[in-house]
């Protein structure tokens, strides 16, 4: 896993993307990124500096942790339970099991589904619940051992609960400290 028990101070990274791809429209109004939007290889990229997914995949290529301690099976892959490392939004706040609710719930929107509900047939987004405040536990439609496989896409990061795409709050490497859409954008 590359999340450090000891993380070093980070940097600053500058990136010149296209932004475009990455704009939540919805609004119109706004102007920063969304991660479940995002359609280009850029839009990935800053995506992943800002935001964290549940799992990632890791340099032998299997499914390794990121914001999730544990993606666990039960008895017959029907029911996944995740449990989350203690992890912390950029403006302090932990990341909870409301959290990821709110995100997978979010992409599933019935009047705006986002793209990692195409990649997730079988979670039911109404069939989530909360363990404890860093435990969820997944009742899926039929039973699958892709589901941690599908949960490493940038466009599956999570969000608080809050997300506002205008102010990016994330859990990633990153903070955002500039935005000059179509520019460049710059990490702190």
């Amino acid at each position: 896993s590359r999340v450090a028990s000891n993380p070093l101070p980070a940097g600053t990274v500058m990136v010149v993307p296209d932004l475009e791809s990455m704009r939540n429209d919805r609004p119109a109004t706004v102007a920063f990124p969304c991660p479940a939007m995002a359609t280009t290889a850029g839009g990935y990229a800053i995506a992943r500096q800002l935001y964290d997914t549940l799992v990632e995949y890791g340099t032998d290529g299997s499914v390794v942790p990121r914001l999730a301690e544990s993606v666990t099976p039960g008895e017959t892959a029907d029911v996944w339970t995740v449990k989350l490392r203690e992890a912390t939004w950029s403006d302090g706040r932990p990341v909870t099991a409301d959290d990821v609710i709110a995100s997978v719930q979010r992409w599933f929107d019935p009047n705006e589904p986002m793209a990692p509900a195409n990649s997730l047939p079988f979670v039911d987004p109404a069939a989530i619940t909360k363990v404890d405040d860093r435990t969820v536990e997944f009742h899926l439609k039929y039973p699958t051992v892709v589901f941690p496989d599908a949960l490493t896409s940038p466009l599956a990061a999570i969000v608080p609960a809050d997300f506002d795409a205008t102010t990016p709050i994330g859990s990633g490497p990153f903070v955002l400290a500039d935005n000059d859409p179509g520019v460049r954008v710059t990490f702190t």
